[in-house]
């Protein structure tokens, strides 16, 4: 082989080489172009498209049957040998519901409890104040011990004195997209907090929430009714446009009941837009035409 023929052979094996890496350059650049548009709003760009509003917002708690204006109390819980009534005629059967009570004197160890009376209870509960919003601890009733105290409870079981109570609200979403969900809460004694679903009575002293998304749970560890804990979910769902329900699922073990939650802010990754694929895609192209041009020459 001459030594003109080899070097025309290594001349193109350069070329090609060149060829090549230009191309692979070219790719992993839109590809990176991409990435970036669809990642980084996830570490930046988080936006807060609305709140589901806290439990007895500014409410006056001296009168002892203050109500609260968005949380509804739609189950309670019943046991064969007894169970609770509301006060003044309410009812959750058949899908009745009624606000909740703001009750103006709560557990002493709660968190915002007020003043200590006698035999563990303080008041009027003073609450949790948090950008110059003030909420409120919530109860099926103006007394928080009247659901215990009704109940009688059963004879066997290790759970012999638990029982639970759902409060539910509306809310609207504006788009379909991937929503998380993040709200400050204390609770006596736990709070599963649930976006949808519908009202399971099939213990019917534990009334809960089944389908729907599970949010968040507090646990029963003593100490829930002290202090303000934060809430959120590990991972995004998927919600469409329009109306949804929010449901707490209130477990009680058996004393005082009561639940206080800040807004239940909503947010989402910003989808990105169209146009932003098309440019990827475009460039992926003209990097394949560059590729071909330069292999024929």
């Amino acid at each position: 082989m001459s030594r003109a023929s080899v070097s025309r052979s290594s001349i193109g094996d350069l070329r090609r080489v060149s060829i090549a890496m230009q191309w692979r350059s070219a790719v992993a650049a839109v590809v990176a172009t991409a990435a970036f548009a669809a990642v980084e709003p996830a570490r930046a760009d988080v936006v807060t498209v609305g709140a589901i509003p806290g439990s007895g917002i500014n409410a006056v708690v001296s009168s002892g049957t203050a109500r609260d204006s968005n949380w509804k109390i739609v189950a309670l819980p019943y046991s064969g040998t007894g169970a609770y009534t509301p006060p003044d005629g309410q009812s959750v059967v058949s899908g009745s519901s009624y606000a909740a009570y703001v009750p103006r004197n709560v557990a002493s160890p709660w968190l915002g409890s007020g003043t200590v009376i006698s035999g563990g209870t303080s008041g009027p509960q003073t609450g949790y104040t948090t950008s110059g919003t003030t909420y409120h601890w919530i109860a099926p009733d103006p007394s928080v011990w009247a659901v215990s105290t009704a109940l009688a409870p059963v004879s066997t079981g290790t759970q012999s004195t638990w029982y639970k109570w759902i409060a539910a609200q509306t809310f609207t979403i504006p788009e379909a997209n991937n929503y998380y969900f993040n709200f400050p809460s204390a609770v006596d004694n736990r709070l599963d907090y649930f976006v949808n679903g519908t009202i399971d009575y099939t213990d019917p002293r534990q009334p809960t929430i089944s389908g729907g998304f599970q949010i968040t749970t507090t646990n029963t560890a003593p100490g829930q009714f002290l202090a303000i804990s934060n809430n959120t979910n590990a991972s995004p769902i998927f919600l469409a446009a329009g109306e949804h329900t929010a449901y707490m699922v209130l477990t009680d073990l058996g004393n005082a009941t009561g639940v206080l939650i800040g807004p239940s802010e909503f947010s989402t990754i910003p989808i990105p837009e169209p146009s932003t694929w098309v440019m990827g895609l475009a460039g992926i192209a003209c990097a394949g035409r560059a590729f071909r041009r330069r292999k024929r020459a």
